[in-house]
């Protein structure tokens, strides 16, 4: 990653899957609130979250995750080699961390499928490995820099601790919305810093000039950006979050395009008819046995059912 390109890569990845996630946590939240029998309540978090394609839920996540992660270890090798010799240590540590990310992918997509051979909450466990590696190895990936160098990948590295511990807070918060968001918030983070580290130490161009890395007056410039960073996202969110409810507002119908997967749980939402426009279903975990959650879905069924048949 000693490069500037080393740093957009990495940064696009990290972007793109929080500004997704931003997306589909608050129309999520904002879907349960219009259309759930119990509002805000049956809101639901999970590790990622799917695309719907012809009815279909696919986990384009971990497709991703695998896919881009894949790409960077075979580059991160094919750019280590000089003269028939690894050269490159930092090489290595790229490879372990883009691997970590490439098992929660794969953990990703193996809980999507309708045998669940995973325990619940492992694809937060794995995902929490994946942060919890990136950051341990940012740490020690410092030695020998100038003051500069050390102090923006530091910055990285509080908002790598910041995605590891979102994401144990997310798995026992699971109708969080702000936990959720939290992960989403410090994954952005991370994505623009890994850009303005870039622009920081490897200038694309030359009338950005170049940071001196051992004046105190630019660390502290540095130090202001970040900063300004954290405080861009927070407004990017709330904006975000308008965004979504005003094209939810528009809804009028929910179909099965709504129907979201859940690692641990059965369909989060499921219609009873055409005929009204609420959701029904409960979520299946550990306290309760099957029988009772079914029970009380009949239960919400029948309340319907009566109060359509009693409507004039």
């Amino acid at each position: 990653m000693g490069t500037f390109l080393g740093h957009v890569v990495p940064g696009t990845f990290f972007i793109g899957f929080a500004l997704w996630w931003i997306y589909s946590i608050f129309r999520r939240y904002f879907i349960a609130n219009k259309f759930h029998h119990n509002g805000i309540e049956g809101y639901r978090n999970t590790i990622s979250y799917p695309c719907h394609v012809n009815s279909r839920s696919v986990n384009i996540e971990g497709y991703l995750k695998v896919i881009c992660t894949t790409i960077g270890i075979i580059g991160e090798t094919a750019t280590a080699f000089e003269d028939g010799h690894w050269a490159h240590l930092g090489n290595g540590q790229h490879i372990t961390m883009f691997a970590f990310f490439g098992i929660s992918g794969v953990v990703d997509l193996i809980a999507m499928k309708k045998d669940k051979v995973l325990p619940a909450n492992s694809g937060y466990a794995v995902g929490f490995l994946a942060f919890a590696a990136e950051g341990f190895l940012f740490y020690n990936h410092l030695h020998g820099r100038t003051h500069m160098d050390v102090q923006v990948h530091m910055m990285l590295f509080c908002a790598i601790v910041g995605c590891a511990v979102s994401a144990v807070f997310e798995a026992y918060l699971k109708n969080s919305v702000i936990a959720a968001l939290s992960r989403a918030y410090f994954t952005l983070l991370q994505g623009t810093w890994f850009y303005q580290v870039g622009f920081i130490l490897y200038p694309p161009f030359s009338f950005l000039g170049k940071w001196n890395e051992d004046s105190h007056e630019q660390m502290m410039i540095v130090t202001m950006i970040y900063t300004w960073h954290a405080a861009f996202h927070i407004a990017l969110i709330i904006c975000a979050g308008f965004w979504v409810k005003f094209r939810v507002d528009k809804l009028t119908d929910a179909d099965e395009e709504y129907s979201f997967w859940a690692e641990d749980s059965a369909p989060l939402y499921k219609k009873l008819s055409n005929m009204d426009n609420q959701w029904i279903g409960q979520y299946k975990d550990s306290i309760e046995d099957e029988p009772s959650v079914s029970r009380r879905n009949e239960k919400f069924k029948s309340e319907i059912i009566d109060s359509d048949l009693e409507a004039p």
